[in-house]
């Protein structure tokens, strides 16, 4: 009899467990970086649900993110971090991918540079004619290209260094090799605590970019990080069952933390009904045709 129960049990695990939808969960973020762990959060909630769900992540290695979402005819879902991801940047042939419209399926946070010193120094420091500074940055020419603008606007000397991670820019700022740092997720690092002069959008009650430079006002929304993702593969009816997932997930304790300790703007990008989710994912494409 138990015998009998054990091979009813199995078939039953199995016939289940082939209902499962296979859905692959790409990031080019890091294991232990913010990505990763909202990627491990989002495909936590999908396998509740019955979803069969591999999670890849690529260590910021964005050429292998590029083979993974074009490779094969899987379902698939990518998470990318517009404005710092070679996946975005036209100029990287190897990693960008032409994001169209109706790929992006759900937009997850958007968070500003900001502009933060690593000791004493102020703007007044940093905008003196004469003057020398080292600005730590994401490694992107758009960042390049605004410290060039001040160096010109201010008559001043101004060295950027492109670096790649927050903890590297933590690093250099607690050596004393840099004198600001111009980034996403710097806020609250412990080597600019209180420190930040202004934002390039709005966000902690900071300056921000359009109001200690007006020139720049229409430039402004390029210098901010939008997550969001991808969908390839993936008819209505999938997106339909995956979208209410992915917003469970979003809304959940773990995902809130994060966003909480990273600055992320929750309300901007919080619906509530199949209207308001459009609206949404509208108000996001307006933001990146600036970038």
């Amino acid at each position: 009899m138990l015998r009998v129960f054990i091979i009813l049990l199995s078939c039953l695990f199995y016939q289940n467990y082939a209902k499962a939808d296979n859905l692959i969960v790409i990031t080019n973020g890091s294991i232990t970086g913010t990505n990763g762990q909202q990627s491990k959060i989002f495909s936590d909630f999908l396998i509740l649900n019955n979803y069969k769900t591999e999670t890849k992540i690529t260590n910021q290695n964005c050429a292998l993110a590029k083979l993974l979402w074009e490779s094969n005819n899987d379902k698939k879902i990518m998470l990318i971090s517009h404005g710092i991801d070679g996946l975005t940047d036209p100029n990287n042939k190897a990693c960008f991918l032409d994001i169209k419209n109706n790929e992006i399926i759900f937009w997850i946070y958007t968070t500003p540079y900001y502009f933060c010193s690593t000791g004493r120094k102020t703007w007044n420091d940093f905008s003196t004619p004469n003057t020398s500074n080292i600005v730590a940055i994401h490694p992107e020419n758009k960042s390049v290209e605004l410290f060039e603008h001040f160096s010109r606007k201010f008559k001043n000397t101004i060295k950027v260094v492109k670096v790649n991670t927050s903890s590297i820019v933590l690093t250099m700022a607690k050596a004393e090799e840099i004198d600001f740092a111009f980034r996403s997720g710097i806020f609250d690092l412990e080597a600019f605590k209180d420190r930040c002069i202004w934002s390039s959008i709005k966000a902690n009650n900071l300056t921000t970019l359009p109001e200690i430079a007006p020139e720049l006002n229409s430039k402004a929304t390029s210098f901010s990080v939008n997550g969001y993702f991808i969908a390839r593969n993936l008819d209505q009816k999938d997106l339909s069952k995956i979208i209410p997932i992915l917003k469970q997930a979003w809304n959940s304790s773990d995902m809130l933390q994060i966003h909480k300790r990273r600055g992320y703007d929750n309300l901007l990008v919080d619906f509530n009904n199949e209207q308001e989710y459009k609206n949404r994912l509208i108000q996001l494409i307006e933001i990146l045709k600036n970038d």
